[in-house]
């Protein structure tokens, strides 16, 4: 089975050449095992910004109820 690994980050505390930067540590971390659709659990209130680092080919679908 491949896994995704879900990394929620905080709000923007700043900017470096104009790109933005984040607080660290994480709000939040998930890993999720997949074959077929498999949904996550719901992403916390304060999330700014997600990383998402999969071993396996996968898609991605953000939502209420989604289905990848």
């Amino acid at each position: 089975m491949a896994t995704l690994l879900i990394t929620e980050l905080p709000g923007e505390i700043g900017t470096a050449s104009r790109r933005p930067v984040v607080a660290l540590p994480p709000l939040a971390e998930q890993s999720v095992t997949f074959s077929t659709t498999t949904q996550s659990a719901a992403l916390g209130s304060g999330t700014y910004l997600v990383r998402l680092i999969a071993d396996a080919s996968c898609r991605i679908k953000v939502g209420a109820d989604p289905t990848a």
